[in-house]
């Protein structure tokens, strides 16, 4: 056991932080962004349906989303654990491939991998199942760069061998993303460090170095003819120099100015920011509680053994003169991998940022950045304790950030899986071809076009994948576009991959989400003047049918599978609140009152005070004049602002359930009350 945990060390260690990094809370981790599209074909095309839903961008990406979604079960634990294991597989591959460029650095090269893997610049890890697929084909970069050196270094067939695995390994990563196709440019590097310039047998040198190059450049050469001239540019497009305005500066000083920044970001920032603490408001309570634990507990832990992977007794006593030998060759390589690992976003105008959604751009970036820090610690710093202790606090205050970073994911999983909780209570069925539509959305990490797969998931029971049944939009990003405008009978058509959906404005359900109330479905009758609503949904709101929401349970049950949206809430407020605002859309009166004595068992309040609305309007239907009035009053107390909306309650309640030659007191006393005209 000793001699194994000596043996494969670095690869446990490699585990082990990947493990604090990104396993903690995985148990409680969802879908984000483009994996619930990807979960939601998969579902209804199985793995082979990915030939048509990637066609139209990367058709070479079809393979690997083919190969994972039928090896891992489409539930959010699943593919958290594989995006675990491809990022640590990462990691592993980046180890070998630098040991093969720089045997003699295994211990500089260990670091490097170790920092690569829990690089702090890249957030989005918990985005599970597009990023595990990111990370297996970064892994076969690398280990097409490391079995180049091996062909490097065999000859016969076995290079011949070698050779073409590591060609078609360098295929399958470029023409499956062109993310890294930059760092394809480290191949020629690696190949002029094994054959070193010779002025006097020049011609020798450089017919080997293009020997050695030829497979390899022509798989780039053919990537880039097809990229550029046959399938060309479906999404991202180049931009020339004189696109890059810059007012009163020249495009080229813009230019220039960009690659500085982006570099500087990439090797001192993205470290940097780790040990701004979090922010309170994020993270409270435990959660602060056990990122200062995990973080001061990994300071020694992580120096500890970094120092014993390593022992000094057991470094070669030439490894700081052998640092000096290949410094030049290192930073050379970390500055290459910087500057060509971001020139296809610099090509594009897209911009690297530290925050969601840019910062993916920095998987190409990782390793440049990684490289280039540790070259950084071995030259500023002589002792080998101070190096281990600055490599400490990187790792320990990086994985307190990763933790941090999927706190934020975990809490956002929790908004999204109460919204469709509330919505199958307050939508038990929904009629074809409807649009959910609202202005924007409380969700960072999820669109509107991300959640139209959900939506599909849960209602669509039939699984059929085209037409699509439902869409949801919204406003703030749609309008304009996607959706033309919200007068009514407006024509939409919205491209979902390999399916469309076809629908008009007459066909739309309003709602509106907040995580400070329960949800709300938009109804012309009762959801204007409710401050909670903003303003600016009124169109919405005009448009908004709220009778494509059938009110009866459907045949066949909803799609909330527990083991994707996680178990049902328990039946607090709001889920009494949807359930009584379906009824009173259907004026099943009775149905109000038996929630209202439940309500009241259990002592719940509402989370705004509209919320009372649909008891009150209950009461006022069977003549309980006394009780209507009391949740106006309780409605009032908690929000002064719905004076007006309460007026307009008060007054239909007058002319749909009141006699009017009669009179009614207490309506009038309470209308004085609130100083209705």
């Amino acid at each position: 056991m000793k001699a194994f945990l000596k043996k494969h060390s670095p690869a446990l260690l490699l585990l082990l932080f990947s493990l604090l990094a990104y396993g903690i809370l995985i148990p409680w981790l969802g879908f984000y962004w483009d994996d619930w599209p990807m979960a939601w074909f998969a579902k209804t095309l199985g793995p082979s349906g990915f030939k048509e839903v990637l066609s139209s961008d990367r058709p070479f990406l079809m393979g690997i989303y083919m190969f994972t979604t039928s090896i891992v079960p489409m539930k959010p634990i699943y593919w958290q654990a594989f995006a675990l294991l491809s990022r640590w597989l990462c990691g592993l591959s980046v180890y070998w491939a630098l040991t093969k460029i720089w045997p003699d650095l295994k211990k500089q090269m260990l670091w490097v991998s170790i920092l690569f893997t829990i690089f702090p610049g890249f957030k989005q890890q918990p985005i599970a199942i597009i990023y595990s697929n990111g990370f297996i084909l970064l892994t076969s970069l690398f280990l097409s760069l490391g079995v180049m050196i091996l062909a490097m270094e065999t000859r016969g067939r076995k290079k011949v061998f070698l050779v073409i695995a590591s060609v078609f390994l360098q295929l399958f990563t470029i023409f499956s993303t062109e993310y890294y196709a930059g760092l394809e440019f480290l191949r020629i590097l690696i190949i002029w460090n094994k054959y070193s310039l010779d002025f006097r047998k020049f011609k020798i040198w450089f017919l080997t170095m293009f020997r050695e190059y030829l497979p390899y450049g022509v798989g780039l050469l053919t990537f880039f003819i097809w990229r550029v001239y046959i399938f060309k540019f479906p999404t991202y497009h180049p931009v020339t120099l004189s696109k890059l305005s810059g007012g009163e500066y020249h495009p080229i000083i813009v230019f220039l100015n960009r690659i500085v920044q982006d570099v500087y970001l990439t090797i001192w920032q993205s470290w940097t920011e780790v040990f701004q603490f979090p922010n309170l408001t994020m993270i409270k309570g435990s959660s602060q509680f056990f990122y200062w634990a995990l973080v001061l507990l990994l300071i020694p832990l992580a120096y500890l053994l970094l120092k014993n992977t390593f022992p000094v007794a057991t470094i070669n006593k030439k490894q700081n003169s052998l640092f000096v030998k290949y410094e030049n060759q290192i930073l050379i390589f970390a500055i290459t991998a910087i500057l060509f690992g971001a020139f296809p976003f610099w090509a594009t105008n897209l911009p690297i940022q530290l925050t969601y959604p840019y910062d993916r751009f920095f998987l190409s970036l990782m390793f440049g950045s990684s490289l280039f820090l540790v070259y950084l610690i071995e030259k500023l710093f002589f002792s080998n304790t101070v190096k281990l202790a600055c490599l400490s606090l990187l790792i320990s205050f990086s994985i307190g950030a990763h933790f941090t970073n999927a706190n934020v994911f975990r809490r956002e999983w929790n908004i999204h899986n109460q919204f469709f909780w509330q919505l199958t209570w307050r939508v038990p069925d929904l009629q074809e071809n409807t649009l959910l539509l609202s202005e924007t959305f409380p969700l960072t990490f999820s669109s509107d076009n991300s959640l139209t797969a959900p939506l599909n998931w849960i209602y669509d029971t039939s699984n059929d994948h085209d037409p699509l049944k439902y869409m949801m939009m919204f406003t703030d990003i749609r309008l304009g576009s996607t959706l033309p405008d919200l007068n009514p009978g407006t024509q939409i058509i919205k491209n979902y991959r390999s399916t469309e959906f076809i629908g008009t404005t007459d066909q739309i359900v309003g709602f509106f989400y907040t995580t400070d109330a329960c949800l709300r479905i938009l109804d012309p009758e009762q959801s204007h003047n409710d401050p909670l609503i903003p303003e600016s949904m009124d169109d919405i709101i005009d448009l908004s049918d709220p009778y494509r929401i059938r009110s009866e349970d459907p045949a066949t049950p909803l799609g909330m599978d527990e083991t994707i949206f996680g178990k049902e809430p328990a039946h607090g407020w709001c889920y009494f609140y949807q359930k009584a605002d379906l009824a009173r859309q259907y004026k099943d009166w009775a149905v109000i009152l038996d929630i209202e004595k439940q309500v009241a068992d259990q002592q719940l309040k509402a989370k705004a005070g509209s919320e009372y609305l649909p008891f009150s309007e209950a009461y006022a239907a069977t003549g309980d004049w006394e009780k209507a009035v009391k949740y106006i009053q309780k409605a009032y107390t908690m929000d002064k602002q719905l004076e007006k909306r309460l007026c307009k309650e008060l007054s239909r309640y007058q002319l749909e359930f009141s006699d009017p030659d009669a009179g009614n007191p207490i309506l009038e006393s309470e209308m004085d009350l609130l100083d209705c005209p």
